[in-house]
């Protein structure tokens, strides 16, 4: 496994002035409007022959390029980027992608309407590239010991932090409000699932519902015994 990084998304919460938040649903021009999580991990798996059957990468990012005018069905940037890692190696293996705690992470060219296709190959090759670099720099080793693969779900409760006296749409929505009262009713005793699977006593993945910020998963990364 090895750790790479890729400058393809930024922070879409801008913060105001005056403390409130605006969505920021594409930065084409690059302006760092917040903490980013660039960070790729990838973890190689190589058959008893040495021959590369696996590469599964993770990176913190919406595959919305293609944005929400598009009506195909597409597995925008991820999908690029997996085929060019499958492409680029002679032993073929099968990439695959999770995304990471992308709640707060865009693609710099979200919602793209110039070149949207075009797009989509040029982000998914820029990533492909640090992934193939990742991966190739990768030393594996035979591990003939007993491997028990153990999970654990758990639930950790929480609530909805909406303060409705304070709170204002920044977006001009006039319906934002209502969904808001509607939504805050039903989040005040919340019991939020978590998974977690060891697939080796140092290799785990942990699983969230929801967009949770990529704060959560740089915090966990620091943390983590794994």
């Amino acid at each position: 496994m090895g750790y790479g990084t890729v400058d393809i998304n930024y922070n879409r919460i801008k913060k105001l002035p005056d403390g409130r938040a605006k969505m920021v649903w594409e930065n084409p021009g690059k302006e760092p409007l917040g903490p980013v999580e660039q960070t790729v991990f990838v973890l190689r798996l190589d058959n008893l022959k040495g021959q590369v059957r696996i590469i599964l990468v993770n990176y913190a990012c919406h595959p919305v390029i293609l944005g929400s005018d598009n009506l195909l069905y597409s597995p925008d940037y991820p999908g690029a980027m997996c085929r060019d890692v499958e492409q680029s190696h002679p032993d073929k293996p099968l990439c695959i992608f999770i995304n990471g705690a992308c709640g707060d992470m865009n693609p710099y060219f979200a919602d793209e309407n110039d070149r949207p296709a075009e797009r989509v190959r040029e982000v998914g090759r820029e990533l492909s590239q640090e992934v193939i670099r990742v991966a190739g720099s990768i030393a594996t080793e035979q591990d003939s010991s007993t491997i028990d693969i153990s999970w654990k779900n758990s639930y950790f409760p929480a609530r909805g932090r909406w303060d409705l006296d304070r709170w204002s749409s920044t977006a001009g929505d006039e319906g934002a409000r209502k969904r808001i009262e509607r939504l805050s009713g039903r989040m005040q005793n919340l019991n939020i699932p978590l998974s977690l699977v060891l697939i080796t006593p140092e290799i785990g993945f942990v699983g969230l519902p929801g967009e949770f910020f990529s704060f959560f998963q740089r915090s966990l990364r620091e943390k983590s015994p794994l």
